[in-house]
C-alpha cells in the first residue's frame, strides 16, 4: 500500500488552479491565433516585396503558436477537470471503507483508517459526520449489489451510499483501488446522467443481465436504455486493447504457425477490451472471473498459474463492433441485437462480470501491427514480456520463459 497522503481538499484546488491556468492559456492561445491571422490577413494584401513575405511568414508562426496554446490550455484544463473527479473518488473510497470497517469493529472508537485509501484527517467513525457523498462458442478474451445506507445520528435522512461504477460496488472501494480516468468505470456516471437512469437501477440491470440467458432478464424498454449507455462508450483509433489468448492460441502464435485457411500467427480476431477498462484484473483468476472465461472449464480452468495477453491497438474502429444480442431469441429481440452466443455470453456489450466493470468489442479477422506484444500474466499479478510482433513473425523476448 502506498504510504502517500493524498488529501481531496488539496487535489481539488490543484484540480481548480490546473483548470484556470489552463484557461488563460487557452485565452492566451486564441488571441496569438487572431493576431496571426491577422497579419497573415494584412501580409496578402501587401505586394510590396520582402517585408511582406516577412509579415506573411510571422503571420503563420504566430497563428501556429496560438493553435498549440489553444491545444495545451484545453489539455491542461481536462487534466484539472480530472483531478477534481479523482478527489471525489478518493473520498467516496475512504467514507464507505470507513463505515464497512464500523461495521466489522463496532467497539471501535475514534478514527478508523479505511484500507487503500488516503491518510486524512476526517470525522471518527461512529460520529456520524455528514461525509460525502448448441451456439456458436462464444470467442473468448474480451471481455451490484445494492449500496449501503450511511446513518445520519443528528436526524437527518439517511442517504444510499453512491457506488464506484462496476465491480458490483463494493470490491473496488474495500481494496483501495481507483479506476483508469479513460475507464467505463470512471465514465459511467456521466453517462447514466446523460440517459436519465440512476445507478440503482443500473445496478438491477446489470444484476440481471449476469444471470443465465442475460438480455432475456430485463424488458425491451430497459435492454434500450442499455443500449444507449453501452453505445456512449467510444473505441478510438490508437486506442490500446488486449485479448486474453488459450494456451492453445498463444502457443501458436509463439509458434508462428501459418494453417492456409485457418490459424495465421499474424492476425487476430474475436473479443477484445480496451487497456483502460483491463487494468483493474491483474492475475490470472481476475482474467477469468473478468472477462467470464469460466465458460470452458478445459480451456480456461480454474487456478491457472499463468494466462497469455495479446495487446495491440485499434488501427481501423470501423473494424470492431459491439456484439449485441444474447443466448436467447428474446434477449436478442429486446436489446436488438444478432449475436447468438452461449451463456455466459450477456449480449449487453459488457462482459458478465461482477468484479470488474468491462465493455467488450468483437474484431473482425484482419492483421495485427508491427510492434504488438504478448505477455504473461503470472498468479502474483507479475506481467513478462514473452514476444514482440516484427515484420509479421512473433520475435521471442529475450530471457522469456
Amino acid at each position: 500500500m502506498s504510504k502517500a497522503k493524498i488529501h481531496p481538499d488539496h487535489l481539488r484546488k490543484s484540480g481548480g488552479n490546473l483548470k484556470k491556468f489552463g484557461g488563460t492559456v487557452e485565452e492566451t492561445g486564441q488571441k496569438l491565433e487572431e493576431t496571426g491571422q491577422k497579419l497573415v490577413s494584412h501580409a496578402s494584401g501587401d505586394r510590396s516585396g520582402v517585408g511582406a513575405v516577412v509579415a506573411k511568414f510571422t503571420g503563420r508562426a504566430t497563428e501556429i503558436a496560438g493553435k498549440t496554446f489553444k491545444e495545451g490550455g484545453r489539455v491542461a484544463g481536462s487534466a484539472g477537470d480530472r483531478l477534481g473527479k479523482t478527489a471525489d473518488l478518493y473520498e467516496e473510497a475512504d467514507t464507505t471503507a470507513a463505515d464497512k470497517l464500523r461495521k466489522h469493529h463496532p467497539s471501535a472508537k475514534g478514527k478508523v483508517a479505511p484500507p487503500g485509501g488516503s491518510a486524512r484527517s476526517g470525522s471518527p467513525v461512529g460520529k456520524g459526520g455528514t461525509g460525502s457523498g448448441k451456439k456458436p462458442k462464444r470467442v473468448p478474451g474480451g471481455g451490484a449489489g445494492s449500496a449501503e445506507k450511511i446513518g445520519s445520528p443528528s436526524g437527518g435522512k439517511d442517504h444510499k451510499a453512491p457506488t464506484i461504477p462496476g465491480g458490483g460496488g463494493e470490491p473496488a472501494r474495500i481494496e483501495g483501488r481507483l479506476p483508469h480516468p479513460d475507464s467505463a468505470e470512471a465514465h459511467l456516471p456521466e453517462l447514466l446522467s446523460e440517459h436519465n437512469v440512476t445507478q440503482e437501477e443500473f445496478n438491477s440491470m446489470r444484476h440481471r443481465m449476469n444471470q443465465p440467458d442475460g438480455t432475456a432478464n430485463v424488458s425491451h424498454e430497459e435492454a434500450m436504455k442499455w443500449r444507449g449507455i453501452r453505445e456512449g462508450i467510444p473505441l478510438d483509433a490508437g486506442t490500446s486493447v488486449q485479448k486474453v489468448l488459450s494456451p492453445a492460441t498463444a502457443d501458436n502464435y509463439l509458434k508462428n504457425v501459418h494453417i492456409k485457411g485457418g490459424f495465421q500467427a499474424d492476425q487476430a480476431q474475436g473479443c477484445f477490451a480496451r487497456m483502460s477498462d483491463a487494468q483493474s484484473m491483474k492475475t490470472p483468476a481476475d482474467y477469468r472471473e473478468g472477462l467470464r472465461l469460466d465458460y470452458d472449464d478445459h480451456t480456461f480452468p480454474a487456478g491457472l498459474d499463468s494466462v497469455h495477453v495479446l495487446r495491440t491497438h485499434v488501427d481501423a474502429p470501423e473494424n470492431y463492433s459491439v456484439p449485441f444480442g444474447g443466448p436467447t431469441a428474446t434477449g436478442r429481440s429486446n436489446i436488438e441485437g444478432t449475436k447468438d452466443w452461449s451463456d455466459p455470453f450477456t449480449g449487453n456489450g459488457f462482459t458478465g462480470s461482477n468484479a470488474h466493470l468491462v465493455p467488450e468489442w468483437e474484431r473482425a479477422p484482419g492483421p495485427l501491427s508491427d510492434g504488438d506484444q504478448i505477455f504473461r500474466v503470472g498468479r502474483d499479478g507479475s506481467e513478462q514480456l514473452v514476444a514482440t510482433l516484427d515484420d509479421g513473425f512473433w520475435i521471442p523476448e529475450p530471457g522469456a520463459k
